[in-house]
């Protein structure tokens, strides 16, 4: 440890507890003090020196400097998600974005969006289509029934207070 009057660093653990068995990364016990910041360098062999960043923990911030695959070995894009194994008759979310304003003073330029997309082209080459979102609802249901195919579903709720707009859908074009 870096001053002399603190506990160690608690580096890794592993404890059991008779019903559950552990391994804690940088704290998590009184006896040591906790990691500040966790970060991941890896080498494209095994003698590669130094290595390069891929991610990056502290306590306020994560962030990932590659391809995420959830539920698939080879990412597509920056942040992908498959679940090919779905074997359920009820509501499923691949990805679900949910929060909650609660506290803080705000005012009417502030914005609240559950999730936010840009797509930017900025290159002198044409090109060919530039899509800010894209959704694909798709029934391969072989039966002859099925309910609603919907490629965007978008609910706009007012509860209460006043709202200059409120729009479940907006579409803004310019030429």
């Amino acid at each position: 440890h870096y001053h002399n009057s603190e506990e160690p660093m608690t580096m890794i653990e592993g404890r059991s507890d008779g019903s559950q068995n552990y391994v804690r990364l940088g704290g998590g016990r009184s006896e040591g003090n906790s990691m500040t910041i966790l970060e991941g360098y890896f080498g494209g062999n095994d003698e590669d020196d130094g290595g390069t960043k891929k991610f990056s923990f502290d306590e306020a911030n994560g962030y990932f400097l590659q391809k995420i695959g959830i539920g698939v070995t080879a990412p597509d894009g920056l942040f992908h998600v498959r679940d090919n194994t779905l074997d359920t008759t009820a509501t499923h979310y691949n990805i679900f974005s949910e929060f909650t304003k609660t506290a803080g003073d705000t005012n009417s330029s502030d914005d609240f969006f559950g999730i936010y997309n840009s797509a930017i082209y900025n290159h002198a080459d044409q090109c060919g289509n530039l899509v800010g979102m894209y959704t694909r609802a798709q029934s391969q249901n072989e039966s002859g029934e099925a309910g609603d195919i919907r490629g965007v579903q978008v609910d706009a709720i007012l509860t209460a207070g006043d709202f200059n707009n409120i729009r479940g859908q907006e579409v803004v074009t310019t030429v």
